[in-house]
Formats: C-alpha cells, sequence, structure tokens
C-alpha cells in the first residue's frame, strides 16, 4: 500500500510538471492566433469531457475532466465543414478571423509559436538554476573503460590507452579537477578523438580517447572507501572494501559482481581487518565516499552560456535517438525512451528523492526535469507529422513558396493521416511504458 501511494504520489508530481509545459505551449498558440488577428473558439486545459466553460466575448475558456495539456480551437471548421460540402477547390470564401482567411505566413508564426516557446523556457529555466546554489556530490577524475565491467555495461566500445585507475589530468589541454568535468567535456566534443593527458602510478603519459557513434565508454573508477551508511548497517565511515568472497575489490564495480549472492566482505577500519557477511541485495546500506561542493554563483554570461549548452546538448540527443530509431540502431527501446507515465513518475521520483537532500537541489532537480521535458515537447512538436506543429508547418512553407493552396478535401486527408499517427505514436509511448514496468524484453 505505501508503496502504491509513493508511486501516485511521484506520479502525481511529474503529471503536474508536464501539463505546465503543456499549457505553456498552448498559450504560445493562442496569443500568437489573436496577436496576428485569428479568432480563438476556444482555449482548453486539459483533455476528456468539459467540467466548466467560462464564454468570453470571442473565446470560450474550457477546464476539462483530465488535467494533461491543452488545446486551442481557432475559428475556421465552419470554412473547412462549407468547402468539403460545396466540394470548394480552396478557402477564398473563408469568413474574416478565420484561420484559413489569414496568409500562409501568418499561420507558419501561430503553429512555430509552441515549439519555439518550449525551447526558450528550457533555456531561461536552465539559466535560473545556473543561480540557485546546490551541494553537488562530485569524484576525482580517476576512470575505466565500462566494458571491463560487462556485468553492469552493456558497451563493448573499450579505450586502448586507458588502464583501470587512471586519472585525467588534462583533455585538449584543458585541465580537469573531477570526473564530472570530464564527463561533461567529452559530451560535449564526442564527434572527434580527444587529447588527454592521463597520471598512472604517479607518471604522467599521453592518451587518444575515440569515440563511437559519439559514446567513449568510459565510467568513474572509485574507490571502495564507505561515505556514509544507514543507521543499523555494519559499516562505518572511511571503512575500506578489500575483498569479497576471496575476489579482490580494486573499484566499487567490483563488489556488485557478487550482489546476487551471500558476500562474505573483509573490510579496514583504522588497523582493524573485519569480516562481514550480507545476504544478496542490489542497494547497500551505505554510501561510497564523494566529496561534496556549494556550486559557485556565475555571471550572467556564464550562466547563459550554460544554459544554451544543456539546451543544445537535449536537442541532439532526442534528433540522435530519432535517427538511431527511424535507422534501425537503436535496439533497446524499453530504457531510450521513456512513455508518458513513465516520464512523469520518473520526475516526481527525482525530485522527491532531491529534496531529501536539500530544499534547494529539490528544486533545481525539478526544474532541471522540466526543462528537459519542455525541450522535448518543443524538439518532437517540430516532427514533419500532419497533426503537429512541424507538419503544419511544412503545409504552410509549401503555400508560401508555392503560392497555392491546398484543396480542402487534401488538407482533411492529411489532417487524418496525422491523427492516425498520433495516436498510433501515443500507444507505442505507452507500450514502451508497460514493457518497462512489467520487465518485458
Amino acid at each position: 500500500m505505501t508503496q502504491l501511494l509513493t508511486f501516485i504520489s511521484q506520479f502525481l508530481i511529474g503529471f503536474v510538471g508536464i501539463s505546465i509545459v503543456l499549457i505553456i505551449h498552448e498559450l504560445a498558440h493562442f496569443i500568437t492566433a489573436l496577436l496576428l488577428k485569428v479568432n480563438v473558439e476556444e482555449f482548453s486545459i486539459g483533455m476528456g469531457p468539459r467540467v466548466f466553460t467560462l464564454h468570453g466575448k470571442k473565446t470560450s475558456f474550457t477546464l476539462r475532466l483530465l488535467p494533461l495539456g491543452g488545446s486551442t480551437r481557432m475559428n475556421g471548421s465552419t470554412d473547412l465543414t462549407r468547402a468539403l460540402r460545396e466540394d470548394a477547390k480552396d478557402f477564398n470564401n473563408s469568413e474574416a478571423g478565420s484561420f484559413f482567411s489569414t496568409s500562409p505566413i501568418r499561420r507558419f508564426f501561430i503553429f512555430f509559436a509552441g515549439p519555439f516557446i518550449n525551447i526558450l523556457l528550457a533555456l531561461i529555466i536552465f539559466i535560473i538554476i545556473s543561480f540557485i546554489p546546490v551541494e553537488t556530490i562530485v569524484n576525482d577524475p580517476l576512470i575505466a573503460n565500462a566494458a571491463d565491467f560487462a556485468f553492469l555495461f552493456n558497451i563493448d566500445i573499450k579505450q586502448n590507452d586507458v588502464l583501470p585507475g587512471d586519472k585525467i589530468i588534462k583533455l585538449d589541454g584543458n585541465t580537469i579537477n573531477t570526473f564530472e568535468e570530464a564527463e561533461e567535456y567529452l559530451k560535449l566534443h564526442n564527434k572527434d578523438s580527444v587529447n588527454a593527458i592521463l597520471e598512472r602510478n604517479g607518471i604522467l603519459v599521453e592518451a587518444t580517447l575515440t569515440p563511437i557513434d559519439g559514446k567513449f565508454g568510459l565510467t568513474l573508477f572509485q574507490r571502495p572507501i564507505i561515505g556514509s551508511s544507514d543507521i543499523n548497517s555494519p559499516f562505518k565511515e572511511d571503512d575500506i572494501l578489500l575483498s569479497v568472497n576471496g575476489d579482490k575489490i580494486n573499484c566499487t564495480y567490483d563488489l556488485y559482481k557478487h550482489s546476487d549472492e551471500v558476500m562474505n566482505i573483509t573490510l579496514k577500519r583504522g588497523d582493524e581487518i573485519i569480516d562481514i557477511t550480507l545476504e544478496p541485495m542490489k542497494t547497500f546500506p551505505f554510501s561510497w565516499r564523494s566529496k561534496v561542493v556549494i556550486s559557485s554563483k556565475p555571471s550572467i554570461n556564464e550562466a547563459i552560456e550554460a544554459g544554451l549548452t544543456r539546451t543544445q546538448n537535449i536537442i541532439r540527443g532526442i534528433i540522435t535517438t530519432i535517427k538511431n530509431l527511424v535507422s534501425g540502431k537503436l535496439t533497446d527501446t524499453r530504457n531510450e525512451i521513456t512513455g508518458p507515465t513513465r516520464a512523469a513518475t520518473q520526475i516526481g521520483s527525482i525530485t522527491t528523492q532531491s529534496f531529501k537532500t536539500s530544499k534547494n537541489t529539490g528544486i533545481r532537480a525539478f526544474l532541471y526535469l522540466l526543462s528537459t521535458v519542455s525541450v522535448s515537447i518543443g524538439v518532437i512538436n517540430l516532427l514533419p507529422i500532419p497533426s503537429f506543429d512541424g507538419g503544419q508547418l511544412i503545409i504552410n512553407l509549401y503555400q508560401i513558396f508555392f503560392r497555392r493552396q491546398l484543396k480542402p478535401k487534401t488538407y482533411i486527408v492529411f489532417h487524418i493521416i496525422g491523427l492516425i499517427l498520433s495516436l498510433v505514436m501515443l500507444f507505442l509511448l505507452y507500450y514502451v511504458d508497460i514493457r518497462f514496468y512489467f520487465h518485458l524484453q
């Protein structure tokens, strides 16, 4: 029962966050339409049956039963019905203020406003996030090939110049102080090889890191030292784990290799050697030692640069995922693609866990996830699907450049195709969530 309540509360937090982003998207369409002299028949918050409607002079404002997203219905349905009934070749007899009576370039800006405001909103929030002081966990820039730990990582990329425990000193001449700095740098420079200076047993060595499909295949090499432990845990701060079931523990991953079996652990506590037995478990009653630093306040230029970088990285990631999905390179859809239910739950879960650390950490996590969702909605809506903003943008660009209107019948066919594709995509996203929750392959 407790788990169910936790799931519901986390889902609702994420649900509200996603709804806010979708409502802002629709508000952009609504405001732009009014500015460009297109009448809006109805602006709705939510989906499904009407709960309440406030009738304005030209627009009805409706609250619907399901509090997810919204819609902007512009004047023009009468024009479309009349044109279809009369088998008209165009929309030339449309009423003033109708969607079809305005120029294609105005319609273009109305549809562009939604995705644009989503991406702009994300950028603004990312900039704001930079000014929120927060405790951040950082680690020494020690690395290893993830492929060396095949029981944890499904990856076969390997950097031949890297040995487990190498410390990154510089990347392309840039000094690296933490693993997180190295990780961020490699994400931004994942197209070409990166020249690295590594420290190995006190000696500096040169290495070339070469990405494959944008990935370097490196992971954190963390010393097996306890940072903190649960109240009833047999472990204590600064314990050094030496071996498990007779196998030497060089880094934290070596312990996880035995997590499915009874673990006889030998550790060092001060000058004392202690043996501890643990039952099989996935989550250990302690956390590994890391450094905790408070983020410094950036300049305005640094905050803008950080916001732009984060936004660009998310856009690139979405585009790469879509390319891999279309080309068939994306095989693990269950983990690479997230449906609406899991997205909402993950937002709620990460947010609630972050608030346990501190208020600032919780706020920052929620805003960061909201920004990520906002960018995703903006980019996805630009896909060239007729019922999406991207499809409508292409239709209106066609009319702008070729100076030809779509026939009413052609317009309705595109609309039906788009609706079918949208329903198929929605079904597939929920199917992905079902596969994840029920551990289906």
